[in-house]
């Protein structure tokens, strides 16, 4: 078992979890009732979606990982992959947040610091 797999594929549970239900009931459904473009809506909306499916594409994958499921020897650039897709997370994240001047933005949008470690964890097994 790889720890550092066992610990970033929790995160990416966690965060996954936590899209699927705060983001819906605090982004998505808000966002759905406003009035603007239904194009533009239902782009937000696939959007959404999608980073649902690649978080729980990648949190599976870690688990299955850490879990022996999958041989880490044989995947090490797909651990690399998903590393540097959490690792763009955090570094759009951290840079609307700078710059969308959000008081309190870091601990408001806190999301960052999961999408850190699971970065940083994967390039450790890497």
């Amino acid at each position: 078992m790889n720890y550092y797999l066992t610990i970033s594929g929790i995160l990416a549970i966690l965060s996954s979890h936590g899209h699927l239900t705060i983001g819906s009931t605090a982004f998505l459904r808000p966002m759905l009732a406003t009035e603007f473009d239904v194009v533009s809506k239902r782009t937000m909306h696939c959007g959404f979606h999608y980073v649902s499916a690649y978080f729980l594409t990648s949190a599976i994958v870690l688990t299955g990982l850490s879990l022996g499921i999958l041989s880490v020897d044989k995947n090490l650039y797909l651990v690399r992959f998903i590393g540097f897709n959490w690792a763009g997370f955090a570094a759009i994240h951290i840079f609307i947040i700078q710059t969308g001047k959000i008081e309190r933005g870091f601990i408001r949008m806190f999301q960052w610091i999961l999408f850190s470690s699971i970065a940083i964890l994967s390039f450790l097994v890497t």
